[in-house]
């Protein structure tokens, strides 16, 4: 998040911003009517299809910030009101991801102008006019905490039954993919993979035994 930006933003930013953030929703949702051959656009905000793929949404979302995953859940998710969704939201699935030590120091001007705000508040604040890309690390995360497993602590297994479950969507993703473990080898293919190398090995011996003898 850039440091020169302020917390509150102007009418005509505001309308940059909400037409920043159309564009990339609609980007998305075309992303993902064409990955899992939908009729429609519309057919990614039906509530049954968003909350059965919605982490499958969200790894599908090449080039959006925060407050474009938050607006975009908000219009797949919520029942409710949408602003309130937005920051409970981002609240719950973005601040996580926030380094907030290094951010006090690099945005020292913005923190110490709004010394009634919690830190919390403030990076929220930020999230609303940062239209900077999220990684792919951090789609990744949002998109497990939505299946509540967090990249940092999940354990192998449970990574790779997260990578199992979105298989097709990741497979499209090399960037995310990096940072997932590789699959492990179920014990029956294990040891169906080491007869055969064993037997590969007894084979070659077998003919260098023979080109030896000939000599």
């Amino acid at each position: 998040m850039g440091a020169s930006e302020s917390v509150t933003a102007t009418d005509n930013d505001d309308s940059v911003i909400e037409a920043t953030i159309s564009e990339h929703i609609g980007q998305t949702f075309q992303r993902v009517q064409k990955f899992f051959k939908l009729p429609d656009v519309e057919n990614v905000q039906d509530a049954t299809f968003a909350q059965a793929h919605f982490a499958d949404i969200v790894l599908l979302a090449e080039g959006t910030s925060f407050i474009d995953l938050a607006v975009l859940a908000s219009l797949t998710l919520s029942d409710g009101s949408q602003d309130d969704f937005v920051t409970d939201w981002l609240r719950e699935n973005a601040l996580p991801e926030i380094n907030v030590a290094h951010l006090k120091q690099v945005m020292a001007p913005i923190f110490a102008a709004h010394p009634e705000l919690s830190d919390d508040d403030v990076i929220l604040g930020q999230m609303y006019g940062d239209m900077e890309p999220v990684s792919p690390a951090t789609r990744l995360a949002i998109a497990m905490r939505c299946e509540h497993l967090d990249l940092g602590t999940a354990t192998i297994e449970d990574k790779i039954k997260f990578q199992q479950a979105h298989r097709r969507v990741l497979a499209e993703l090399p960037d995310v993919m990096n940072y997932l473990p590789k699959e492990q080898l179920s014990r029956g293919e294990r040891v169906r993979r080491g007869k055969k190398n064993n037997v590969l090995s007894f084979a070659a011996a077998k003919k260098l035994a023979k080109k030896n003898k000939r000599k």
